[in-house]
């Protein structure tokens, strides 16, 4: 009886053995590990919720836009890796896999109002390129139309849309940031460029959960990397204010042109931090 019992639990054994044996044959990702240790947490960040604000609590408040160009060498963190590693990704493929799985929804102005096909949102930026060719046995070239898709290495910059507010129950100046709205360079028909196009706007509320799980680089110190919700929350960018808002609805560039707009840019912005100063003047 206890020979019988032995083999029956060799034999019970060997399923699990020959499992065993061929995950490690087959040396699939899942038992590949990219480093020393798992990193988990940016997987698992959460964004830190607004503090309630009523509007009672607001004194003073005041609505700008800005525009971060990812040339700016503080910025170019929002610009690579150009390939996706990890949790690692350029902040424009992280809108764009929200747009195509639905998590954010593309608007096609800064109010919200008007969503966005998901599936058309992309495709309006394919580039349509001339080009030559010849067949063979022929004395004549022939012309066609090449279309290129959509790049994200096109975006290298985007705007802000944000609220100064003042919390006269808390006794501070917080900002929020409202939507973003990506910039996409543009080409004519021989590829050259051409300018800069508005893509669309992402109410920033809504992309808080994906940004947040989607570190940033961190040349400093690789095991402390910060998210993209961080990096925009806690303002470690550079930017330059385009327009207040106004009772003319105008951009600053629609009154003021080279160093005048930079000047005009630079006064709303020291506005903005004189405003606050001055309640504390005794």
């Amino acid at each position: 009886m206890k020979r019988i019992i032995i083999i029956f639990a060799f034999l019970l054994t060997i399923p699990f053995s020959a499992l065993f044996a061929q995950g490690s044959i087959s040396g699939t990702s899942k038992t590949i590990r990219d480093g020393a240790y798992n990193k988990d947490h940016i997987a698992q960040n959460k964004p830190v919720p607004y503090p309630y604000l009523s509007e009672d609590d607001v004194l003073w408040s005041k609505r700008v836009w800005r525009l971060v160009d990812f040339r700016e060498k503080v910025n170019q963190v929002f610009y690579f890796p150009e390939v996706p590693k990890g949790n690692w990704w350029s902040f424009m493929d992280i809108i764009k896999k929200g747009i195509e799985t639905g998590e954010i929804t593309a608007y096609a102005e800064d109010d919200f109002v008007k969503p966005l096909k998901k599936d058309d949102v992309f495709k309006t930026y394919e580039r349509k390129v001339k080009s030559t060719y010849r067949k063979e046995n022929e004395d004549f070239d022939r012309d066609t139309i090449v279309i290129i898709p959509f790049s994200n290495a096109d975006v290298k910059s985007f705007k802000i849309k944000e609220d100064w507010i003042f919390d006269k129950k808390r006794s501070e100046m917080i900002v929020r940031i409202i939507g973003i709205g990506m910039v996409t360079d543009i080409y004519d028909a021989n590829g050259d460029p051409r300018g800069t196009s508005d893509m669309f706007w992402v109410y920033f509320p809504e992309s808080r959960n994906l940004l947040a799980k989607h570190e940033v680089f961190n040349d400093k110190n690789g095991a402390r990397r910060m998210n993209y919700d961080e990096l925009l929350m806690t303002r470690r960018f550079n930017s330059i204010i385009i327009k207040e808002e106004n009772n003319y609805d105008r951009l600053i560039m629609d009154y003021a042109k080279g160093l005048d707009a930079l000047l005009e840019s630079e006064r709303i912005k020291s506005k903005l931090f004189e405003w606050e100063n001055s309640l504390w003047v005794y």
